[in-house]
């Protein structure tokens, strides 16, 4: 079973970001110019 704290992918994320759900974010340190800005 999965308790469904984990999310992924850039859309979702921006979504939970403009709702404030978000407690923490992770970003590698080799993404993308793009993706880190």
């Amino acid at each position: 079973m999965r308790a469904g704290k984990v999310k992924t992918g850039e859309s979702v994320i921006v979504n939970e970001i403009k709702k404030g759900n978000l407690k923490l974010v992770i970003v590698a340190n080799d993404a993308s110019d793009n993706t880190a800005n």
